[in-house]
């Protein structure tokens, strides 16, 4: 009999489709696809795919499926009893990982997770705010929100708070900038660990001070951390690394 021909005979006559994700049915599916597959290997790939073998495939699949649909009902069950951290992960879900994703009702989570003082929710509300994604654009709102993230720790939100004061509205004539403030959120967050808000003040200190050698020591040693964390995007690595050079050169001049 073959590996798999056992599920194919239990299952195939089943509405499998809504099998509910159960521990003990996965543990079974899993035992028999495993299987499967080293019986693949042993045959080096050369034996076609048999119809009991891909119905194990389809039942697997259609576990794991189901099994997100169970546990997005409890979470969205938790979130509806007033969880904020619940209400924050279906605003991520339906940003993120719905088919099709759904902006405004990602939005509406955030902003219940967001009123019960949650800080992703208030930061990721935030974001949409200040980039105009499914709400109107406001560059007030959006620092307010990220703001309130900020001061709960959020090394993301001190982020994008350092940004926005560097750089203020750019909608409405840059207003808003505040460098020192800007230097304070990303000096937080940078403290964190967050390796772009230690490029970001690098770049910042430069920008500013850049004939001050004790800042332009402290902007390598910032540089040289971020580098070495291994947590910058390509682009932000490769501008991590121009400046790098370009604290180098700057100090074998000065020094």
């Amino acid at each position: 009999m073959d590996i798999c021909q056992a599920m194919y005979e239990k299952y195939a006559g089943a509405d499998w489709d809504y099998f509910d994700p159960n521990e003990q049915l996965y543990n079974e599916v899993m035992k028999n696809r495993n299987a499967y597959i080293m019986q693949q290997m042993s045959l080096n790939g050369e034996a076609e795919k048999t119809l009991e073998g891909n119905f194990i495939e389809e039942m697997y699949y259609t576990i794991c499926r189901n099994n997100g649909r169970y546990e997005l009902k409890e979470l969205e069950e938790k979130a509806n009893q007033g969880d904020a951290e619940a209400q924050f992960k279906m605003g991520d879900y339906y940003q993120w990982d719905a088919n099709p994703r759904d902006i405004a009702t990602a939005i509406k989570w955030y902003e219940r997770a967001a009123n019960n003082e949650h800080r992703g929710g208030q930061y990721a509300l935030g974001l949409c705010y200040s980039s105009g994604n499914g709400v109107a654009e406001s560059f007030e709102k959006g620092l307010e929100l990220l703001e309130k993230a900020a001061e709960k720790g959020y090394a993301p939100a001190q982020y994008f708070v350092g940004e926005m004061y560097y750089y203020g509205d750019d909608e409405n004539d840059n207003k808003g900038k505040d460098y020192e403030k800007a230097l304070k959120w990303h000096e937080k967050s940078a403290e964190q660990g967050y390796a772009p808000s230690q490029v970001e003040l690098a770049v910042k200190l430069l920008s500013i001070h850049k004939h001050d050698i004790s800042l332009l020591k402290k902007a390598q040693v910032l540089i040289e951390t971020a580098i070495k964390s291994n947590k910058l995007s390509e682009d932000v690595l490769e501008r991590a690394k121009d400046v790098q050079s370009f604290i180098d050169i700057s100090l074998t001049k000065l020094i």
